[in-house]
């Protein structure tokens, strides 16, 4: 992971779009560079900038309070104080940050992060954030979803936001306070820093797996309990009543079965009788229907015999009416043609007229057309004329306006010569008055400025002599404040010296007391053991005791008696609290001799580091004494007392930069005026030569004037005369063109006057001709018709004598018959034939289904023997129905008595039955769960004992352990460049951290004794072991370290930009945040970020 490229616009103090491309010159082979300006300019603004363009939010709005802290917009709009959008500057309508960076596919990538007030106004509500993740270099979007962004942008860049924080932007201060804190911050610690809290989490969640296990152990454990099937005696008599009820129920069923199959015979055989009755009802009506259609019939048949007839009457009538129609339209066409004829006279005469004027208009033309000849030669003389004056004309109004212009361009001319010269002697006037009348203008200025760099090496000599008495002085404060802490500390020393004489002398002796203690309770506890009697046995005289040494023994032949119990037992008691408070004041002072060891080494090292620090401040001193006493006015500064001596400095400074200001001020009014002058010259110069041209030009534009009015008077006097002629010759005509048009479009309308004429000729030709082709065929049309009319006619006579019963007036009627009406009358009489066949039909079936159902009365009846009365007599068979279904009504009302309680006894015999089996593999299903549970319990019990606990604490100081080992491995790897002293182990606690001393035979120290320096280098050093865990499985190439270098000496100092030159030399870029000027020195390539007012920025290179 690479960061190529960052801009942004109007983020924080940085107002304005900029730009940081780590591909260009000098970025581009910088492996190391600083980020510098002074504190609140906008440093650390870069790195929001660039977490806000691949995440959208910062390290510090993650950590800044959530809704219940807001703070004013616009208006009356509020933010929250971590939302990101608080970054856009106030009084701006839109802000953006980029960042381009090779991805950890090796392709380049641009995350993108914008925001926008409405209507792009700066009192506008401010609307959502929009991101964007495109690929470069053909800028394809990849999305603009911010969902989908948050969730593709660690795929390609490799990192989270956590991890990113991480392993890019080095969190030294945090390590700062993992190095000083207990075990429970550094849990803490660590936990952040490593993202491990999901070992919490796993660790919790196993112990809850495992009280949820056992609980569902416990559950289950209840309801086998509650589960007891029955005992096999129980069983059986449930089984035996169950069968005994089913038997019973089931010979209740089959009676009201067979009741009810009787009583379906019984109501089909009423519906089938009833069918049959209504099918002999529908066979009567069909008889009744037909005989009520005999005059239809009759009618019918008269319809039928005409059928084959009616088109020779309906064409007889048709043919009729045909020659009506034609003898009038013969009539119509014979006045037709009449017409015709007498309007082709007419156009015959017109004609005849039209061609007689057509021959007059010609001889006209023929007779005019010398005199339009010598019109038109005169009418081209009199243009040539007009073209000539009109262009004389012209050229004259041309040179006379060309004479204008000259005239007026010379003088504006002369007007701005004057001009110039004016405002060249007045620039003339203030440069002598600021030279004091010097003869050369040059040197004045090079006098002039000779003095102000006298005046600015004067004030860079007191910047040189203040920062060097500056430094002098800061070294002389801090070596008496190391003297007098060292004196402190010496004095401390001694008198840790002397107690820990005194401690170890007081040791001594409490270790010889409790060592004769020991032994004298010892020796008394054996002369009261069993073995006493036989020692005294042994006792021999002049001999000492074994036990107390002396050679007199008075117990040897007369012993006392034994002591009681009770007061061997309190005896023994005395003794061992003898014994416990004198190993008590002996590990007392154990422990107090140590501690002094400890803090004796501790300041006898500090004692020994402040000496060589003091050394190196002395030698720092006389350096910085030396550079004092080079500077000038050193004598005169040191010579005023020392809180005079600001005062002196700022006194001097002040009145050299008045004099450097009172002179830089001329100079620039100077050079302003200089600069005027020279161009006021060559503009006066060039108006001068160009009045000369004017001038000069003026005279001949005069001359061709004249020349012109000369030519143009004639020409107008000639054009005059020949117009007279010509408008006296054509009259009313415009011009010959004119006068030749009239006459030929009087010819031309005669021309087209005669070909209308003929053409009305032969249309009147044609319309006689069409008029009588149409009468001949009208009468050819009469003759057929007739003809066919007399034909129909002999055909119609011989059916009438054929059908002698039907009269005219029958026929009439007949006729008026339309043969759909017919169709349909047919249509009636044989649907009421069809209707007639069907009731017969229907009727004898439906008597033979009733016979064959009550053939097979024996099968349905309950009695087995029963038969059915005879199908004569209708009433007993209606009788015996009724009083059959009586009888099953009865039946079946007995029957709906017996059967609910059956069929309650069966019911409840079952349920018991099937409860007990439900108990049964209920109990079963529990037996086999609660077997797995309990496999669950042991198996989550046995992770549980490993890694469980219900704060989480049990798992997470294993893998914080495994990881805090990783940390110090990756970290004792950077010290060795940062600082070779020291190592770090771990130490002291579960995660305590332990300082290995190299120099001091590999001593182990409590990281407290860190002074400020040391301590920042071990912190850079985990901050470097983190980023180093965090690039495992990705290679990091862009580093950034926020501020902590101030704290350093000049040879810790010089390690850690060791450490930094090391980094970049294996490929990574890194850039420092810092304030130390040493680092901008040896750090070339810088960027600075430098306010200039009203709360905004300037970032630059250099």
């Amino acid at each position: 992971m690479r960061i190529l490229a960052l801009r942004l616009h109007n983020i924080a103090s940085l107002s304005g779009p900029h730009t940081i491309d780590f591909t260009e010159h000098p970025l581009d082979n910088a492996g190391l560079f600083a980020i510098t300006g002074p504190t609140g300019a906008g440093k650390s603004t870069l790195l929001d900038a660039l977490c806000l363009a691949l995440y959208g939010s910062t390290p510090r709005l993650r950590t800044a309070p959530g809704r219940d802290s807001v703070s004013p917009d616009v208006g009356e709009e509020t933010l929250t104080t971590a939302d990101a959008r608080t970054l856009l500057r106030r009084g701006e309508s839109s802000g953006y940050a980029e960042v381009d960076f090779r991805g950890r596919d090796g392709g380049h990538y641009r995350a993108c992060w914008r925001v926008r007030r409405a209507r792009h106004k700066a009192d506008g509500k401010l609307q959502g954030v929009e991101q964007s993740l495109m690929s470069l270099p053909d800028q394809k979007v990849i999305t603009s979803q911010k969902r989908e962004f948050d969730r593709l942008l660690p795929q390609h860049l490799g990192l989270s936001f956590e991890q990113f924080t991480r392993a890019v932007l080095l969190a030294q201060s945090e390590f700062s306070a993992f190095l000083k804190a207990d075990d429970n911050q550094r849990s803490e610690l660590l936990e952040k820093l490593t993202d491990t809290d999901i070992y919490s989490r796993l660790s919790i969640a196993a112990f809850q797996r495992t009280r949820a296990r056992e609980r569902d152990v416990a559950e289950l454990e209840a309801q086998l309990g509650h589960q007891a099937p029955a005992d096999p005696e129980t069983r059986a008599t449930l089984e035996h009543r169950a069968a005994e009820t089913l038997a019973q129920l089931q010979q209740l069923q089959t009676r009201q079965q067979a009741l009810k199959r009787e009583q379906a015979w019984h109501a089909t055989d009423e519906q089938l009788e009833s069918h049959w009755h209504s099918a002999c009802k529908a066979h009567e009506q069909a008889l009744n229907e037909r005989h009520a259609q005999a005059g239809q019939r009759q009618w019918l048949s008269r319809l039928d015999a005409l059928a084959p007839a009616r088109h020779l009457f309906q064409q007889h009538e048709t043919l009729t009416e045909a020659l009506k129609s034609l003898d009038s339209r013969l009539g119509t066409t014979q006045e037709h043609l009449a017409a015709a004829n007498r309007q082709r006279d007419e156009v015959i005469e017109q004609h005849e007229a039209h061609r007689s004027h057509l021959e007059t208009r010609r001889q006209h033309y023929r007779q005019q057309q010398p005199l339009m000849e010598q019109c038109a030669l005169d009418e081209q003389r009199y243009r040539d004329l007009l073209q000539r004056a009109r262009h004389t004309e012209q050229q004259l109004e041309e040179q006379r306006q060309a004479l204008s212009n000259q005239e007026t361009a010379l003088a504006t001319c002369r007007q701005k010569e004057q001009q110039q010269r004016c405002s060249l002697e007045a620039v003339d006037t203030r440069l002598q008055a600021l030279t004091d009348g010097a003869e050369s203008f040059t040197q004045w200025r090079e006098a002039t400025q000779n003095r102000l760099d006298q005046f600015r090496h004067k004030r860079q000599a007191l910047d040189d002599l203040g920062h060097a008495h500056d430094h002098w002085h800061q070294l002389e404060q801090r070596i008496q404040a190391l003297d007098a802490r060292q004196s402190a500390d010496q004095k401390t020393l001694e008198a840790l010296r002397e107690e820990g004489t005194r401690t170890r002398t007081s040791l001594d002796q409490q270790r010889t007391t409790l060592e004769q203690l020991e032994k004298s309770i010892a020796s008394l506890r054996a002369a009261r053991s069993d073995s006493v009697p036989a020692m005294r046995e042994g006792l021999e005289p002049g001999s000492p005791c074994p036990v107390c040494g002396s050679h007199d023994h008075p117990y040897a032949d007369h012993p006392p008696p034994q002591p009681a119990h009770a007061m061997l037992l309190a005896t023994e008691r005395e003794e061992q609290r003898q014994l416990e408070e004198a190993r008590q004041t002996r590990d007392t002072l154990d422990q107090r001799c140590a501690e002094l060891r400890g803090r004796y080494s501790e300041l006898n090292s500090h004692l020994t580091q402040r000496h060589a620090e003091l050394e190196t401040l002395t030698a720092q001193r006389g350096e910085a004494r030396y550079r004092l006493d080079a500077c000038r006015e050193s004598e005169a500064l040191l010579s005023v007392a020392p809180e005079s001596r600001s005062t002196w400095l700022e006194t001097r400074q002040a009145r050299i930069t008045e004099h450097h200001d009172r002179e830089a001020e001329r100079l620039a009014c100077f050079d302003r005026d200089y600069r005027t002058r020279a161009p006021l010259q060559e503009q006066l110069h060039t108006l001068e030569v160009e009045a000369t041209r004017l001038e000069a030009g003026v005279a001949p534009v005069r001359a061709q004037i004249s020349t012109l009015e000369e030519t143009h008077a004639p020409l107008v006097s000639e054009r005059d005369r020949l117009g007279g002629a010509l408008e006296t010759q054509l009259g009313h005509y415009s011009d010959v063109g004119a006068w030749r048009e009239a006459l030929d479009r009087d010819i031309e309308t005669c021309e087209q006057q005669l070909a209308s004429t003929q053409k009305q000729l032969a249309s009147c030709d044609e319309q006689c001709r069409k008029r009588q082709q149409e009468h001949l065929q009208l009468q050819q049309q009469r003759e057929d018709q007739g003809l066919a009319r007399d034909n129909l006619s002999q055909d119609m006579a011989q059916w009438r004598e054929a059908h002698p019963d039907i009269d005219d007036d029958t026929l009439t009627a007949l006729l008026a018959w339309t043969p759909e009406q017919h169709q349909k009358l047919t249509q009636d009489m044989a649907a009421t034939d069809q209707r007639l066949n069907e009731a017969h039909l229907l009727g004898q079936e439906r008597l033979e289904v009733l016979l064959r159902h009550r053939q097979h009365y024996g099968e349905h009846a309950v009695q087995v023997d029963a038969t059915v009365p005879s199908q004569n007599d209708t009433r007993t068979l209606k009788a015996w129905r009724n009083e059959r279904l009586t009888a099953l009504a009865h039946h079946q009302a007995s029957l709906e008595t017996h059967l609910p309680q059956a069929q309650s006894a069966r019911d409840e015999a079952d349920h018991a039955l099937r409860h007990d089996d439900h108990c049964r593999d209920r109990a079963r299903e529990i037996e086999q769960a609660l077997a797995q549970h309990r496999r669950e319990v042991t198996r989550w019990g046995r992770i549980s004992g490993l890694i469980g606990a219900s704060d989480g604490k049990k798992f997470r100081r294993i893998a914080q352990g495994w990881n805090l080992e990783r940390l110090i491995e990756h970290a004792n790897i950077h010290l060795e460049s940062l600082a070779r002293r020291y190592r770090l182990a771990r130490g002291g606690s579960e995660l305590g951290l332990l300082v290995i001393d190299t120099e001091m035979g590999d001593e182990r120290r409590s990281v407290h004794s860190l002074s400020g320096g040391e301590t920042f280098l071990v912190s850079l050093a985990l901050a470097l072991a983190l980023a180093s865990m965090a690039s495992n499985q990705l290679t990091i190439e862009t580093l950034f370290i926020d501020e902590g270098f101030g704290s350093l000496d000049p040879q810790s100092l010089s390690q850690a930009m060791d450490a930094l030159d090391a980094l970049q030399s294996l490929g990574r870029r890194v850039g420092v945040i810092s304030h130390v000027q040493d680092m901008h020195e040896r750090i070339p390539v810088q960027i600075r970020v430098a306010p200039r007012g009203n709360g905004q920025s300037d970032i630059s290179l250099s």
